[in-house]
C-alpha cells in the first residue's frame, strides 16, 4: 500500500498520451512529476480511457479533481505495461 504520507497533495509537470512510433497501437502515457501516490498513474489513465469511451466527459476532469473524491474518477489501469523509466533529483 506504500508508505505512510503527511500531504497528499503532488504537482504534476506535464502528462502526455501518444501512440509509439514501432507499435501505433500501442499508447504511451507519460507523466512528470514532484512525486507520485499509490496507483496515482494508474487513476490517472484509467479516467482518461473513461473519457476515451464516453463513460467521463473531458470537461469533468477538473470537477473530479477538485472534489479529491477517488470514487469520482475512472477505474484503476492494470499494473502491467507500467514502468518508471527515470528518476531526476535536484542537485
Amino acid at each position: 500500500q506504500g508508505s505512510r504520507i503527511e500531504d497528499a497533495t503532488r504537482t504534476v509537470f506535464s502528462a502526455s498520451v501518444r501512440c509509439s512510433p514501432d507499435a501505433p497501437e500501442i499508447l504511451l502515457f507519460e507523466v512528470e512529476a514532484d512525486g507520485f501516490l499509490y496507483n496515482m498513474v494508474r487513476i490517472m489513465v484509467g479516467t482518461l480511457v473513461e473519457v476515451a469511451q464516453g463513460s467521463i466527459e473531458p470537461h469533468q476532469i477538473t470537477d473530479i479533481m477538485d472534489a479529491r473524491d477517488r470514487s469520482r474518477a475512472g477505474r484503476t489501469a492494470p499494473p502491467y505495461g507500467l514502468f518508471l523509466e527515470e528518476v531526476v533529483y535536484p542537485l
